[in-house]
């Protein structure tokens, strides 16, 4: 007969979830910084570490960037403010702990999606030649993320409203 060990079961979530192709981990109010576009590119430059063409600008994506007016590229002020906890142009207050970073009611921004393509798929980008292929490739990927994300935000993505939500 065997033995089966007994782990305890810890009752609250992993800080963080990795799979082969996605990484989810929560993101902190005094973050902002390693978020921020501009803050990001003085830093690579400060280090030599990202190119700033190939690290490019995000762009606003989801329901809620569309309600807040949020599209195409990331305006920095704005996502300073977004992430903050307040409107796109710092007018209101869209949660009761905006602006807090420290303490026992420091708000939680949101959490950190990282997409890394799988090993094959980099592989095969690699030893491409053709830059039209490559191209290819990169949309496929950049269609793959968008479906993933769509799935979230339909699916999984929830927020708490009303007094001590």
């Amino acid at each position: 007969m065997g033995t089966r060990s007994r782990r305890r079961r810890s009752s609250s979530p992993p800080r963080t979830i990795a799979l082969d192709v996605l990484s989810i981990r929560p993101i902190s109010a005094q973050s902002l910084g390693y978020y921020d576009l501009e803050d990001s590119l003085q830093a690579s430059q400060e280090v030599g570490y990202y190119e700033a063409e190939a690290e490019g600008r995000g762009q606003w994506f989801g329901k809620g960037c569309r309600a807040l007016g949020l599209s195409g590229e990331v305006d920095s002020k704005q996502y300073r403010n977004v992430f903050q906890g307040f409107s796109p142009t710092r007018t209101v207050a869209l949660v009761q702990n905006a602006g807090r970073t420290h303490g026992e009611r420091a708000r939680r921004p949101g959490f950190d999606f990282t997409f890394s393509a799988p090993k094959e798929f980099s592989l095969l980008y690699a030893a491409t030649t053709s830059k039209a292929e490559r191209d290819q490739l990169l949309e496929c990927h950049d269609d793959a993320v968008v479906f993933v994300l769509d799935m979230i935000e339909d699916r999984l993505a929830k927020c708490r409203m009303g007094k001590a939500g």
